[in-house]
């Protein structure tokens, strides 16, 4: 319980790693390459966590004036998120070197940004935070569960570090959670709606966005042949979507 209390302003060590530690020149493509699952969710997350910059500008503009919290999101959990996005599209780049996934970002970023707001934000900053925390389990869930299925090796590596990250953030976010619920008095039921909030968001527009502009890997085969074009669907709502991507706040409580 301590850890989950440490103040989330305190000095951060070094990194824990960067993306020239992740072997990606060991990817077993023949392992991966052929499963659609992998491709339309490692395409999905990096489009969301490399939008990071998006979102914590408005989380810096919500928390305006908590300075030591200001400078945690932008010095240290935007830099990680974004660190998180570029090393998973590196990872799609080296399984799926066909796919446009400058292209794709571009369609997912024009859709995104519409609905990425300061003003969809919790109506506290208590709130917030507690939907922040919630994000932040529902994304180390999702690693951890890549971590303990996928089917290759450097895979495995990539989202263990991924999730390690997340499981930190989730004891700042909460942390703040816990200034804030004592600062405005955030009642009980008040946190309980928004936790079944967040967990009703999992067919979330964000992830809907991301799953809708990864469309389809182009197929080269492990021996280097040519691909197939990439088709990308109208709507990807029937996909299974990670938990608790990141922007919006549930405007249903």
């Amino acid at each position: 319980m301590q850890r989950h209390q440490k103040d989330p302003t305190e000095t951060r060590p070094a990194p824990r790693w960067r993306i020239d530690d992740v072997p990606f020149g060991n990817i077993e493509r023949e392992r991966i390459a052929d499963l659609d699952f992998y491709f339309h969710l490692l395409v999905s997350a990096s489009f969301v966590e490399i939008t990071a910059e998006l979102y914590t500008r408005n989380l810096v503009e919500y928390f305006a004036g908590d300075v030591a919290l200001q400078r945690w999101l932008l010095e240290h959990w935007s830099p990680e998120e974004m660190q998180h996005g570029h090393a998973l599209r590196r990872y799609v780049g080296e399984v799926w070197p066909a796919f446009d996934w400058e292209a794709a970002y571009r369609g997912f970023y024009a859709d995104y940004e519409k609905f990425c707001k300061t003003e969809l934000l919790g109506p506290t900053r208590g709130l917030e935070m507690a939907s922040r925390c919630i994000v932040e389990t529902g994304t180390s869930s999702l690693y951890a569960m890549l971590h303990r299925a996928a089917p290759e090796p450097v895979l495995r590596d990539l989202t263990q570090r991924i999730r390690t990250d997340e499981a930190y953030h989730y004891q700042h976010f909460h942390a703040a959670f816990l200034r804030y619920r004592v600062k405005e008095a955030t009642p009980r039921l008040a946190v309980l709606k928004t936790l079944l909030g967040r967990v009703r968001e999992i067919g979330s527009e964000d992830a809907h966005y991301a799953f809708k502009h990864a469309g389809t890997p182009a197929r080269t085969s492990t021996s280097g042949l040519s691909a197939t074009s990439i088709a990308r669907p109208d709507s990807s709502r029937g996909a299974t979507t990670p938990t608790g991507w990141r922007c919006t706040w549930d405007l249903n409580h």
